[in-house]
């Protein structure tokens, strides 16, 4: 029997509210996937939410995270995946 084959992946995600726009960077094993990409406070608030309650997500912010607050604040999420590899 042959033992499986994984390819992992660490994904680091990251919104920044500056207090008029929301910003948002992804970074797959430190290289960077997305830069600083603006997007809408409704895509913001669906990233938050599809990973808030995941356990194994390990979430970290600064300041109040809240979609639509007047004051800046940051949000950033670490998570790893597991790919099976087909055998050779």
């Amino acid at each position: 029997m042959q033992e499986q084959s994984y390819h992992t992946t660490v994904i680091d995600l990251h919104i920044v509210f500056d207090g008029y726009f929301y910003f948002y960077n992804r970074h797959e094993n430190g290289r960077i996937v997305v830069d600083a990409d603006r997007i809408t406070a409704e895509r913001a608030g669906n990233i938050i939410k599809m990973n808030q309650d995941d356990p194994a997500v390990e979430i970290s912010t600064r300041g109040q995270v809240q979609i639509g607050s007047q004051h800046g604040w940051s949000w950033m999420a670490k998570t790893v995946a597991h790919k099976e590899l087909a055998n050779a």
